[in-house]
């Protein structure tokens, strides 16, 4: 499968790229910083870039872990985080619909506030699985 990791010179996306590589897939890593996991540096406020990269790489999944948080309010302006947590996403979505893109799936993270809290790493709190109910999505 054909996949665009947003964020991918990030936290998330360091780990995410490597693991989506070894199980076969071809990753196009988007990230604004270059890194080992980003081919691309680029930002998703870039809507031609996105579109670029969702037309002309085939892209049939969206893993989107790119985003202004915490760490970035004292180095970044507000409008950034508008521009890339919420025009991003929006460009990233609107691709993936487009007449003729191939995306069938899109993963949104949100946020790894959680997934990098204390209590996660001191074993006080835990990650809800997939694997500990079965999933019925509302269609």
């Amino acid at each position: 499968m054909n996949i665009l990791v947003t964020g991918s010179s990030g936290w998330l996306g360091q780990t995410l790229v490597p693991r989506l590589v070894r199980d076969g897939h071809k990753v196009i890593g988007l990230d604004p910083e270059p890194g080992p996991t980003t081919e691309v540096v680029g930002s998703v406020v870039d809507r031609a870039l996105v579109r670029h990269l969702v037309c002309g790489h085939g892209i049939e999944a969206i893993v989107h872990a790119a985003a202004r948080h915490k760490p970035h309010i004292e180095t970044h302006d507000n409008s950034e985080f508008v521009a890339v947590n919420v025009q991003g996403t929006l460009n990233l979505l609107e691709e993936a619909v487009a007449p003729g893109s191939k995306v069938d799936r899109f993963v949104f993270t949100s946020t790894t506030s959680l997934m990098i809290s204390q209590k996660i790493r001191d074993g006080r709190a835990g990650v809800l699985q997939e694997t500990a109910f079965a999933l019925n999505p509302l269609t």
